[in-house]
């Protein structure tokens, strides 16, 4: 019986367009691609999408590094490039308030801090749906590090074995259901495609596998009462 779903954020709930952010400086494909590769690719981008690194110790250990690129290094952290960088999943959304009818939802993600404050604008009703959140950059950790999965099953008390988990990383899948962690669902969130019929689809058959379950109890209560 599932009680819980976890959904992620990057690739679920948010699309990203890094390249086509890029846009809006103007900069031609090869810098585009050099500045994605600096920012969100390198060794630093990974110890501060763990919070090992806050945002200023981040963009100066960046610009130390390749300090010909401070002007465009500077730019990925505005505003207006978050903006366009990050993308509602409306759709996706829209799932997870209709499956918080019926299940406690929560949010597990990868997500750098600097992206806090533009997820948040996006999705600024969340809380109304949610039963709690937890992201990488706060417990300095990772998906598919196991020790992320166990804090998140601890700190809000979940049963591995009553959780889904929607993710679009196939190796955070395989951490998640894996025998160590136990989280009995892993559904691979691919876009754009049916993933969002076939997860409500998976998780409307078994809530009314649920219902089903609850009614032969009432039942047999009632053959009980009556004897």
């Amino acid at each position: 019986m599932i009680k819980n779903v976890v959904f992620d954020v990057s690739g679920v709930l948010v699309r990203f367009d890094i390249l086509g952010a890029c846009n809006i400086f103007g900069w031609n494909k090869d810098l585009k691609k050099e500045i994605a590769e600096i920012v969100f690719q390198g060794e630093e981008s990974q110890n501060y999408i763990e919070g090992k690194y806050d945002t200023l110790m981040f963009t100066k250990t960046l610009i130390k590094r390749y300090p010909k690129r401070r002007k465009e290094i500077n730019e990925v952290f505005t505003d207006e490039f978050l903006r366009t960088l990050m993308l509602p999943n409306e759709d996706t959304y829209d799932l997870l308030k209709e499956l918080s009818q019926h299940y406690n939802v929560y949010i597990l993600s990868n997500l750098y801090t600097f992206m806090l404050k533009r997820f948040n604008e996006m999705f600024g009703d969340i809380d109304n749906y949610i039963k709690g959140s937890m992201f990488s950059c706060d417990v300095k950790m990772k998906k598919p590090d196991p020790k992320i999965f166990d804090l998140f099953l601890h700190r809000f008390n979940l049963n591995p074995a009553e959780t889904a988990f929607i993710d679009d990383t196939k190796e955070n899948i395989i951490a998640a259901t894996s025998k160590d962690i136990g989280i009995k669902v892993g559904i691979h969130y691919k876009w754009p495609d049916e993933t969002n019929l076939k997860i409500y689809l998976l998780l409307l058959k078994d809530l009314q596998a649920n219902k089903e379950t609850d009614e032969k109890k009432r039942k047999e209560m009632l053959e009980i009462e009556k004897v």
